[in-house]
């Protein structure tokens, strides 16, 4: 059937991943029940278009492109480009090529799960925090510019005292930067976010040390390693493997596979010691460790998803102590502040009634 690129376009945009996980899972299905590639998609496409009644919905038109192109001879892999990203569609050809697609499915279904789980801990950590900040600037305004101005003109501020005149500074404080202090803090959020997969070099290995460089060090090397096993394990070579995971690897993880892979071109053929000849201690000083024990014995790949899969359980219940910690303090904070303007209100009340009572 045909389909026009306009179609085609909104199909692939539309096309999310709980739907292509889903094609996959039936893919692997069948694939492991003896059913060739051509029959399968065929199949899904079926299922998915319900027997050709509704073609154009984003899942039934991409399982349309696909077996049409691989119905015109390209492999599985080439067949789905565009459609997928890259890091799927380099495993995927890897699984064609060793015959072991079912299980390279499999592969690329739990790393998208696990990859999900980082990132979902990632952002569970930030969000509420980021809630707490904006309800804490939300009370400061409320009383900097609603609250203490008003007081300021029933009762001369020279004439304030205690935790009202700090009230005050505050007050002036408030109205005359907080709206500077939040560009720029928007800036830095802007700034930091886009230095995560591009910002590279000596300086970037300190403040790999500190969050959330940390975070996106310890995903981008779950991600790493779960790529490199399920390549491993479906017979490609180590150094093919890592040019595989380079190809479309952003500047950071680019960084770190070139100086790995400059080591295995030279002669080292322990993947724990070239990565530890980096300098980097990507994706950790512990992982490394573990490498350049386990990397010389059989059963390594298999190993090597054993050990990113439990530092994937542990980097998870690490962000979720971390964001623990984070929102009880940002609680105390908020908490604290409500109870120091409302003191210091009742004080200046008390001081306006003082005044009033020995005639102003």
């Amino acid at each position: 059937m045909a389909h026009s690129n306009a179609q085609i376009r909104f199909a692939k945009l539309m096309l999310s991943q709980k739907s292509r996980l889903s094609i996959y899972r039936q893919l692997e299905r069948l694939l492991s029940n003896g059913i060739s590639t051509h029959r399968a998609l065929d199949e899904i496409w079926n299922a998915l278009s319900d027997d050709g009644r509704r073609p154009g919905t984003p899942e039934a038109i991409a399982l349309d492109v696909w077996r049409s192109n691989h119905r015109n001879g390209q492999g599985l892999a080439a067949a789905i480009q565009g459609w997928v990203p890259h890091q799927e569609q380099m495993l995927i050809e890897a699984g064609t090529l060793t015959g072991n697609l079912d299980k390279v499915l499999r592969d690329i279904i739990e790393i998208s799960e696990d990859s999900g789980k980082i990132k979902g801990a990632m952002v569970g950590s930030f969000a509420y925090p980021c809630f707490l900040v904006a309800m804490l600037i939300g009370v400061l305004w409320l009383f900097g510019v609603y609250f203490i101005p008003p007081m300021a003109e029933i009762f001369p501020p020279e004439r304030w005292g205690g935790t009202a005149v700090h009230m005050l500074a505050v007050s002036t404080f408030i109205q005359d930067w907080l709206l500077l202090i939040l560009i720029a803090a928007f800036s830095a959020f802007a700034l930091i976010t886009s230095s995560m997969g591009r910002w590279t070099g000596r300086a970037r290995l300190i403040f790999d040390a500190l969050p959330p460089w940390s975070m996106y060090k310890a995903s981008s090397g779950i991600g790493f390693l779960l790529s490199l096993s399920a390549l491993l394990n479906a017979g490609v070579a180590l150094p093919d493997a890592l040019r595989k995971i380079r190809r479309n690897a952003n500047p950071y993880l680019a960084e770190r596979i070139d100086r790995a892979l400059y080591y295995v071109n030279n002669g080292v053929t322990n993947i724990g010691q070239a990565l530890k000849n980096t300098g980097h201690d990507f994706p950790s000083k512990d992982i490394v460790r573990g490498l350049r024990v386990y990397a010389s014995i059989d059963g390594f790949d298999s190993i090597l998803d054993a050990l990113a899969k439990q530092w994937m359980k542990d980097t998870v219940k690490i962000i979720e102590a971390r964001s623990r910690v984070l929102n009880i303090a940002f609680m105390i904070l908020l908490a604290g502040t409500i109870m120091w303007f409302g003191f210091g209100i009742y004080d200046l009340n008390q001081q306006i009634t003082d005044a009033a009572m020995s005639g102003y």
